[in-house]
């Protein structure tokens, strides 16, 4: 599941759709909720279940699958799923420079 390596590899633009999908997929794993309760438009704190410990352990689990940093500065003020998928996309993109 980790296809974003061949598009950093290749010169490519990182996909945003597929990258929402795969953060989408690895935020309802590790909260153990249907993918379907996840979408572009879910506030993080309103997840079922979601607690800080829980949230950081997501965000983490996006980090490693994707092999990034988020930036410490940038992290914090992240409400939604999309703006998770923006800043996985743009550490991608950022890798390639």
């Amino acid at each position: 599941m980790t296809q974003h390596t061949a598009d950093v590899a290749d010169g490519g633009t990182t996909d945003y759709a597929r990258v929402l999908e795969e953060v989408r997929g690895l935020i309802a794993d590790n909260l153990k909720i249907p993918p379907a309760e996840v979408t572009a438009e879910t506030q993080l704190l309103d997840l079922p279940g979601v607690d800080s410990l829980k949230l950081l352990q997501g965000l983490l689990a996006v980090e490693d699958h994707f092999d990034i940093t988020f930036d410490e500065d940038e992290a914090p003020a992240v409400r939604s799923i999309a703006q998770v998928a923006a800043l996985v996309a743009d550490a991608l993109n950022s890798d390639r420079s």
